[in-house]
């Protein structure tokens, strides 16, 4: 198992552990803001929760943050592969995970990633603290894709500062 695919079993167990989708939301309605909030809200909800579709996780992700088998040329068939293994051995949850997006902001391009929008996500689940996520979009070809997803930890949704910038310097 690569470390991209042991990340993505390690996210979707986070994720599952605190607790649809079926069509792309990304657009190309509504204002970029509106598709941003919409895909960050299925991709997050899809890893939560036990009803995740492979395809559709793997068509909300960017291109390079895809998992993927490297022998197989990082094709979206393999990707599609990653999710069915990492979603293979997940515990059904006794109550959906609730999503909420918030904090999205425009942010300039990286090194490493292109320009896009950040958003501090919260997934909260019956019971537990809720869980706050990072996550970084790029828009393709008219869609927005989810480029990255970094643990915010877990704690109040309104912590002091800007807990996006704070964990993707944290991260780094």
């Amino acid at each position: 198992m690569t470390p991209r695919q042991r990340t993505l079993t390690d996210t979707v167990a986070a994720l599952g552990a605190l607790s649809a989708c079926g069509s792309d939301p990304t657009g190309p309605s509504g204002t970029p803001a509106e598709r941003a909030t919409s895909a960050a809200t299925a991709y997050v909800t899809g890893l939560a929760n036990g009803s995740a579709n492979p395809e559709t996780m793997c068509e909300l992700e960017t291109t390079r943050n895809r998992p993927s088998f490297p022998d197989d040329g990082e094709t979206l068939a393999g990707c599609i592969t990653a999710y069915q293994n990492a979603f293979r051995h997940r515990p059904p949850t006794a109550a959906p995970a609730t999503v909420t997006v918030g904090r999205l902001r425009d942010v300039p391009a990286t090194a490493t990633q292109s320009t896009g929008k950040e958003a501090m996500v919260t997934v909260r689940t019956d019971g537990r603290a809720p869980g706050n996520y990072v996550l970084r979009q790029t828009e393709q070809v008219g869609h927005w894709r989810v480029a990255r997803l970094d643990d915010a930890g877990r704690g109040p949704t309104e912590p002091a500062g800007n807990p996006v910038a704070q964990t993707l310097e944290r991260v780094a």
